[in-house]
This record gives C-alpha cells, structure tokens and sequence, in this order.
C-alpha cells in the first residue's frame, strides 16, 4: 500500500507537466500564419523587411519577404557592402521551410530554408574617362535587376503565446544578373519579431 501512494505521489507531478506542455503544444500549433517585422534591419541599415509565412502541413510552411528602402540615404550601405559596393533597393523572397523537431508544434523550431531572391538595386563602379590632356576616374551608379536561389537555416521561438521571434542566415547565388558588375551573392539575415494568427 505504502509503494502504491509514493508511486502515485511521485508520478503526479509528471502527469501535471505533461499535460501542461499538451495544452501548451496545442495552443502553440491552432495558428496557421504569422507576420514578422525585422527590427534589427531595420535599425542598423536603410532598409526594412517584411515576411509572411503560412504553416502548410506539420513540418512545412511556405512564405514571402519583402525587404525595401525606407529612405533614400542609403550611403551608409554602400560602405557596409562587401559584393562591388552594391546596395539592393528591393528584394523579394519567396521560400519554403522545413522544420526539424520531435514535436512539430514545440516552442523552439530549428529549420532548413530554400529561397529564390528577385533584387533590383545599385551597384557603385569607377569609370575610366579619357580627355585630350589627362585620363582619369568617375564614380557612377548602374541599376541591376538579379535573380537567385539558395539555402537558409534558422530557429524560430514562440516567446509569449502568440509572439515570435525568428533568428536565420542564408545566402543565393544570382543565376541571372542584367550586367557583369551586378553582385555574384546576396545574403539571407534576419533577426525578425512576429505575431501568430
């Protein structure tokens, strides 16, 4: 009798946690989509970005990020470029993600990404001009239009029922550039905050 009420007393505890984490679980899993902003862009450069990602089955989820110009000075960028002092004004992402977990709705989700990339945007180049005394250098802008795909990871959180955060890397190769100064690469960072719906 006395070995029965420890084991009762003793498992009660796990049965309570365990249907804590189910509620959880199925509370974290009822909403299909989010909407994410990334802060962290948007404050250290020009630019903002904004995704919409949609739950597709208990794995996979697809979705599409637009990342824009939110002014105009975007000089500062031009010398935190790496690729030809290249600055994208406009990048859109379609992507689809899969999620490795041993419970598909747990509150931490690390991922694997495969994403296309359509940029627009400008690349700085210096230009040889000849004069009838003295050749010397100007530098120009030329508009470039590119076309990439590549791979992301990451980890998305739930943090407080419905809100988010989304940490991932990445990079594509651009498979079609308009011209031979357009940029081989682009990057794939975020550090964004969402809400569930």
């Amino acid at each position: 009798m006395k070995k029965s009420i420890i084991i009762i007393l003793l498992s009660y505890p796990i049965f309570i946690f365990s249907q804590i984490n189910e509620n959880k679980i199925k509370l974290f899993s009822k909403y299909k989509n989010d909407i994410r902003v990334d802060l962290f862009r948007a404050i250290t450069s020009s630019r903002a970005e904004i995704t919409y990602e949609r739950k597709i089955s208990k794995k996979y989820a697809a979705g599409i990020s637009g990342v824009f110009l939110v002014n105009q000075d975007y000089k500062k960028d031009y010398e935190l470029s790496v690729l030809n002092q290249s600055i994208n004004e406009f990048q859109i992402n379609p992507f689809l993600r899969y999620y490795y977990a041993k419970v598909a709705s747990a509150r931490v989700l690390f991922f694997a990404e495969l994403f296309f990339s359509f940029q627009k945007g400008k690349v700085q180049y210096l230009e040889r001009l000849d004069n009838l005394e003295y050749s010397y250098y100007q530098e120009n802008e030329k508009n470039y239009i590119c076309i990439g795909v590549g791979p992301t990871a990451g980890m998305k959180m739930t943090i407080i029922k419905r809100i988010v955060l989304d940490v991932h890397t990445g990079v594509a190769g651009n498979f079609i550039r308009t011209n031979d100064d357009n940029p081989d690469a682009v990057g794939r960072v975020g550090f964004s905050l969402g809400y569930k719906f």
